[in-house]
């Protein structure tokens, strides 16, 4: 996490066979003895991964996934394989087929990668309605989404409301 605050770029860059610091972390995942710090420096890189918008997509996920496993004596397994399932089904390009946003935002808000919820609310704004929050929470949230979410996106959960 040092050399991700350092250098926060570096989670995009590419290996001349095309592998990220993703690759690399998911191949060692479960090497870390403590999950909860395994789980977090993958959501770290995650989310300067996905800074790239060319990863942001459920195609672009699935090859991480299949580049890992394809490799001699690897495997995806646990947390890391299940939080690149959500992921790779949040992005799916159809969004009538990508009925679960609840079930995956659920998810994330689980495992406390609150990058993931912000990700789901993206995709999917009318979300928010379902959430049921309080008048006081509610203005504390639009505060932050306002801050994370295009004008298109605050439109649409204020809409929602």
């Amino acid at each position: 996490t040092i050399l991700l605050k350092a250098f926060p770029e570096a989670a995009r860059e590419k290996t001349a066979g095309g592998w990220t610091p993703l690759h690399r972390l998911l191949c060692f995942h479960y090497q870390f003895r403590n999950r909860n710090t395994s789980l977090d420096i993958l959501q770290k890189v995650l989310h300067e991964w996905l800074k790239a918008k060319e990863n942001r997509s459920s195609h672009s996920v699935n090859s991480v996934i299949s580049d890992v496993e394809s490799a001699k004596y690897y495997s995806i397994r646990g947390e890391a394989k299940e939080l690149l399932r959500h992921l790779s089904v949040l992005f799916e390009e159809e969004k009538e087929s990508n009925s679960r946003p609840r079930e995956i935002m659920t998810y994330f808000i689980s495992t406390s990668w609150w990058d993931g919820v912000w990700w789901v609310i993206h995709r999917d704004p009318s979300i928010v309605a379902t959430m049921d929050l309080e008048t006081t929470t509610n203005a504390a949230f639009l505060s932050k989404a306002g801050k994370r979410l295009s004008v298109g996106n605050m439109m649409e959960i204020i809409k929602n409301e």
